[in-house]
């Protein structure tokens, strides 16, 4: 695996509710070009919203719980890590401290972010994850382009 050195830490969390379903997008600032997305389900995106302070359930949600048990058994969480991307699903691990050890254990990306947003623990994405927005003008351009394009046609 790369190193720190090859990850950006994320500074903005937007969640989007879109018709098809849930779309999370990470930035390292909200004016940044350039983004991390996955596409979330109504679970996820409901604990990611908790965490946010966008949505109050009316009962405690599975993190909750576990996170309540972890708390009393002396687990520090120190940030999680998205750094992969496997047959279209993305790794994940959430580093943890226990009796002065760091530990790194498996994680769904969208359960470390909740996590993430509950602990205030960083939240780190391989540089190569990221997309970069296309501009208004490349937009035309590449339109322009498709336009003029003619293909021909096959017997």
């Amino acid at each position: 695996m790369e190193g720190q050195e090859n990850m950006i830490a994320i500074h903005d969390v937007q969640l989007v509710e879109q018709q098809d379903g849930y779309q999370i997008i990470l930035k390292e600032k909200a004016d940044s070009k350039y983004y991390f997305t996955m596409l979330i389900g109504p679970a996820e995106f409901a604990a990611i919203a908790k965490e946010k302070g966008t949505y109050r359930p009316p009962r405690p949600l599975t993190h909750d719980l576990y996170l309540g048990i972890l708390k009393n058994v002396g687990i520090r969480f120190l940030r999680v890590e998205i750094y992969e991307q496997q047959h279209n699903a993305y790794i994940a691990n959430v580093f943890y401290e226990k009796d002065g050890n760091e530990v790194g254990v498996d994680s769904r990306p969208s359960d470390a972010l909740a996590l993430a947003l509950n602990q205030q623990i960083s939240i780190l994405v391989r540089r190569k994850l990221f997309k970069t927005e296309v501009s208004k003008e490349e937009r035309e351009f590449y339109r322009d382009i498709i336009k003029v394009v003619k293909f021909k046609e096959t017997e």
